[in-house]
């Protein structure tokens, strides 16, 4: 983090571009394209406990397949292949692991939460809870309990684009399932979730 201050308060400045392409993945099949710029800002709350706030603006264009399954064709019936969003979102995070790389024991919990805002064209609000805790064994192995809920839901007469839902399964997430692959379904492909434990 670029700090400002002694005290650890930090700013920064985010310009960044995404290109995604499902075609590989059980779940529909877009290309997608995000350019966005955002702020951030870090304040150290506690030597454990840190607050993070930022707001970002995005461009998203979204390409659908001719098999594109009507939940999809119905978001860019909504909102057209291209959109933005005005994203502000806060991270509060509890950290007493004993390393940020590669930690083998303490806590980590975090709190984050989004609101997509107006005069952007999208709406919706999402919150997720994490809590990891790390356990030393012997021979310099450790275990790892982690747990996550989180939930998105639209306002403003608006549905919350399938592109923000959450998506489950493969090694970073529910190991035993393909990436992304749990959750409803339309056919064979997956279109995420609201909800996720």
């Amino acid at each position: 983090e670029p700090y400002i201050t002694p005290d650890g308060i930090s700013l920064g400045v985010d310009l960044y571009r995404t290109d995604t392409n499902t075609q590989r993945l059980d779940i529909t099949r877009y290309r997608q394209t995000v350019n966005g710029f955002g702020l951030r800002f870090g304040l150290p709350v506690t030597e454990q406990i840190s607050d993070t706030l930022r707001l970002v603006y995005d461009n998203n264009k979204l390409s659908l397949n001719d098999d594109a399954p009507p939940s999809y064709k119905n978001l860019v019936a909504t909102y057209g292949d291209r959109f933005d969003s005005l994203k502000l979102g806060n991270v509060l995070a509890y950290d007493s692991r004993d390393s940020v790389m590669f930690p083998t024991s303490g806590w980590y919990n975090r709190l984050s939460t989004e609101i997509a805002l107006a005069p952007a064209d999208l709406r919706y609000y999402r919150v997720e809870l994490q809590g990891q805790y790390y356990q030393p064994l012997p021979l310099t192995m450790f275990a790892l309990i982690n747990a996550e809920y989180g939930f998105v839901n639209g306002y403003a007469s608006k549905p919350v684009p399938l592109t923000q839902n959450f998506y489950m399964g493969g090694t970073n997430s529910v190991r035993g399932y393909r990436t992304y692959s749990l959750g409803p379904q339309e056919g064979d492909l997956a279109l995420g979730a609201s909800r996720k434990m």
